[in-house]
């Protein structure tokens, strides 16, 4: 057994990636024709990202004195001890043990002939095997591991900006207590097995797969049972996507599979693998009996502290959501119908003391904002995702609309928010910074400014780089500063709540979020701190859902430093509002900007 390595940086990553280098010494399309094709140099991308890496390389391979040479220069990098060779492995001692029965194995009939040789085949086959080499060793104490062909950086366009993604896929906390398996590949489901043993079925990538110990171990034993029965029943040696596409066909293998391809899709892997819920961290959950409009269904909602008030403004939508992501709506046309109501809550019991329909829009000149559709195209009429935030004494709102936006495109609205005479005053609409078709999630940073004493709206635009604007003489928002973000985890973060006082005396805290397409989509959360004088995004947490993986949006939120509690308004599905309590150490935020953890912690 190796030695453990032990270092400070190792512990803070969850996944060991396994790679070999195969002589193959009678593939004459590597030896001879392509040898360009089978060069190490392009292992050393990832080696350099310093994640644990383990290669096994073959008995005498020419290139062990380079690999020497990484080890001393990259402590994360380690070629394992045992020597890969064709003839030592499991798969080519089936074969013989076959032949030896009278049961001759040949190779498949549609194949390139000078790559796909016998030995070729059957190093391609053997990964799993060196993958519970790996895990015996367990060199870095990691939880996860992932096979990676050691030429893959050759394969991504931006390979910058993918590299970095594995690091911080491998800083990721991924969870210990369900099992997992991910593959991607480019082709659905085969219907039949039909052409499994004669053509290459591209099910599967092959290049790239990643899981926890326990189903890398199931995978390999579902290798010892059925491989035999495969060359058996179809007397030829497979590609090894093609068996792992037989296996999810005809034995029940189930990983989770996702869309990818040979280049920088291939190793995204979707969120869903190290996001973890709060259910079992919940303090309360509270329902609220809003008042019912026909047709219309209560759903998220904003919540400011206000001038000694806790004030929320909740949105209701004309449409149902399905389980399955379809949409019902109630008039013929599919538009999104929007009303909002406000609510003052109980400071103690955080329950509405009333429930309020907003009205009538004024713009800046007192006059009636009154809009027609029979012109025009809109798909939403009224205010969507209403944030409420304070602009010293003056209570403002920020919304996206469609209705009034005069363009077919969706806009940004500011204004001020009456509760007591239940209308909106000084309305504007905002032009972005470039001339987009749908503007949303703009997050509102007021500031008070020491030196002309006055309150200044801040924007957050964008979060990767992040972009920070403020509104000019047109209406124009103007974005005056930028902080570079890693776009391997702020990349896809749209804004949700508005920032508070985390309590600390430096940082702003808030909820920022992001989808992916499922069936129906999953949001992913994640707290942000921002530096309470600059807005420069500081640390983060690491991302989760509130109770489930599917439609959960949330752009209200309150932390109490006090009591150490963070309050959500969440919505499920656009709809079932809820309001959810949970302590601050339970969701630590834990990552600085550079993506380094600085403490391993469980959700």
């Amino acid at each position: 057994m190796s030695s453990k390595i032990e270092n400070e940086d190792y512990k803070k990553h969850s996944i060991c990636f396994v790679s070999a280098y195969f002589p193959l010494r009678k593939t004459s399309y590597f030896t001879e024709q392509h040898p360009e094709e089978w060069t190490p140099e392009s292992m050393i991308d990832i080696v350099s990202l310093g994640v644990p890496f383990c290669l096994y390389i073959g008995k005498e391979c020419p290139y062990e004195p380079l690999f020497r040479e990484w080890e001393t220069g990259y402590p994360n990098f380690r070629v394992m001890s045992y020597r890969t060779d064709y003839h030592d492995t499991m798969i080519h001692k089936t074969c013989i043990d076959l032949l030896e029965m009278g049961i001759p194995v040949s190779l498949p009939e549609k194949r390139n002939t000078e790559k796909d040789t016998y030995e070729y085949l059957v190093y391609m086959n053997s990964r799993v095997e060196l993958m519970e080499d790996a895990i015996s060793e367990n060199i870095w104490n990691t939880t996860h591991y992932a096979w990676i062909d050691y030429h893959s950086a050759k394969l991504f366009a931006k390979k910058e900006e993918t590299l970095e993604y594995l690091k911080q896929l491998s800083l990721k906390l991924l969870s210990t207590e369900t099992k997992t398996m991910v593959v991607p590949g480019c082709w659905a489901k085969p219907e039949s097995m039909k052409t499994i043993a004669t053509t290459i079925h591209w099910r599967f990538c092959g290049s790239f797969f990643l899981g926890d110990a326990e189903s890398i171990h199931e995978f390999a034993e579902l290798y010892r049972q059925h491989f035999v029965g495969f060359l058996i029943k179809y007397r030829c040696l497979p590609w090894e996507v093609n068996f792992w596409a037989y296996l999810e066909h005809e034995h029940d293998w189930r990983p989770i599979w996702y869309k990818g391809d040979h280049n920088d899709s291939l190793v995204h892997v979707s969120a869903d693998i190290y996001t973890k819920g709060l259910n079992d961290r919940i303090v309360s959950r509270t329902t609220y009996a809003y008042p019912e409009f026909t047709g219309f269904y209560a759903g998220s909602a904003s919540h400011l502290f206000h001038n000694g008030k806790h004030l929320l403004n909740t949105r209701y939508v004309s449409y149902w959501v399905y389980p399955n992501g379809y949409y019902r709506f109630h008039n013929n046309d599919r538009l999104i119908e929007n009303r909002n109501i406000v609510s003052e809550l109980d400071a103690v019991t955080m329950r509405p003391l009333y429930y309020r329909k907003m009205n009538t829009l004024y713009d800046t000149q007192k006059n009636e904002i009154i809009t027609t559709y029979s012109t025009r195209k809109i798909v939403s009429e009224g205010l969507e995702d209403i944030r409420l935030y304070s602009l010293g004494d003056t209570l403002r709102f920020i919304a996206t609309t469609y209705g009034y936006s005069k363009n077919e495109r969706s806009r940004m609205m500011i204004g001020d928010y009456m509760v007591d005479e239940m209308e909106y005053h000084n309305c504007r609409l905002i032009q972005p910074p470039t001339d987009s078709m749908c503007e949303k999630n703009w997050v509102p940073l007021p500031k008070y400014n020491m030196d002309s004493g006055e309150w200044e709206e801040w924007f957050v635009y964008k979060w990767c780089p992040f972009e920070l604007g403020k509104i000019d003489a047109t209406g124009t928002l103007r974005i005056e500063r930028r902080f570079d973000t890693k776009k391997s985890v702020f990349g896809k973060i749209r804004g949700s709540t508005t920032f508070t006082d985390y309590g600390d005396g430096e940082h702003l805290v808030g909820l920022v979020h992001f989808s992916e397409e499922h069936t129906p989509r999953h949001y992913y959360h994640m707290l942000v701190l921002l530096d309470r004088e600059t807005f420069e995004p500081r640390k983060y947490s690491d991302t989760f859902f509130f109770e489930k993986l599917a439609i959960e949006f949330c752009i209200g939120m309150y932390c109490c430093p006090e009591t150490q509690m963070y309050t959500f308004w969440i919505s499920r599905f656009d709809r079932d509002p809820l309001t959810l309590t949970v302590r601050m150490g339970d969701i630590p935020v834990l990552c600085d900007k550079s993506g380094v953890r600085h403490e391993r912690r469980t959700l």
